[in-house]
């Protein structure tokens, strides 16, 4: 990848913050190159292009991409990463509104167990199955206690025992009164985790987080810093 010499205001030029995951991305065209798929070439050319050659011009003192060229495979780590990057910025936008004026904000980790490749799609199935149960079944606290919710599926790899970890992290909006005393429907991490075990139907206690976000904290902030520093840790 050219290397990039303008710097922006963060102190890293556009190719350092590259790198890390175009590494990665480098890594998933040689996993994709061993496998039986049909269009394997296809992808693997495609994510070896992708972030290969980086435009910048600087503008105002800061470093502005003019051109990059991205593969958008779904589980590239070039690719997932700049999405990750405009999914919170849009919620950082949307929730900074007028119209969400006082309210609060939990955010929240659902997981299952480490699966195999060939296990990874009926994995993912389980977790959406699970996800509509939780939020659509208005008899239960969760339903009735949030106002509305942001979910992303994120899938880490354990290269050591080469197994696939999809979880889910959400961005849930509640009011006020919703940690006040006298609340039945209040939902901490003992009950999270019950709720979502029922929901999976699974023989284990599986891990769940839960935190409330501080009101004088940007959401979007606080959830992207909990998804790369949980990211690959949760088993």
């Amino acid at each position: 990848m050219r290397k990039v010499t303008e710097n922006r205001g963060n102190g890293k030029n556009v190719g350092e913050q590259f790198r890390p995951y175009k590494l990665l991305n480098q890594q998933m065209a040689v996993t994709v190159e061993k496998t039986s798929l049909e269009n394997r070439g296809k992808i693997v050319l495609q994510l070896r292009c992708c972030g290969n050659r980086i435009v910048t011009a600087k503008v105002d003192g800061t470093e502005k991409i003019l051109s990059v060229i991205f593969c958008h495979r779904r589980l590239c780590p070039m690719c997932a990463w700049r999405r990750s990057l405009r999914v919170f910025g849009n919620i950082y936008a949307i929730i900074g509104s007028s119209a969400f004026e006082g309210l609060r904000y939990l955010f929240l980790t659902l997981t299952i167990r480490n699966c195999d490749a060939a296990s990874l799609p009926g994995t993912l199935d389980l977790l959406e199955s699970a996800w509509h149960q939780l939020t659509r079944d208005k008899r239960q606290p969760f339903c009735r206690s949030f106002l509305g919710t942001f979910r992303s599926v994120e899938i880490t790899y354990n290269a050591v025992e080469q197994t696939y970890h999809p979880h889910i992290h959400v961005i849930a909006a509640v009011q006020e009164s919703y940690f006040s005393k006298g609340n039945l429907d209040y939902v901490n991490h003992e009950r999270l985790m019950k709720l979502w075990r029922r929901v999976l139907g699974v023989d284990y206690d599986p891990q769940v987080y839960i935190e409330a976000v501080d009101r004088n904290e940007p959401v979007g902030a606080v959830a992207s810093s909990k998804i790369y520093s949980e990211a690959g840790g949760l088993r």
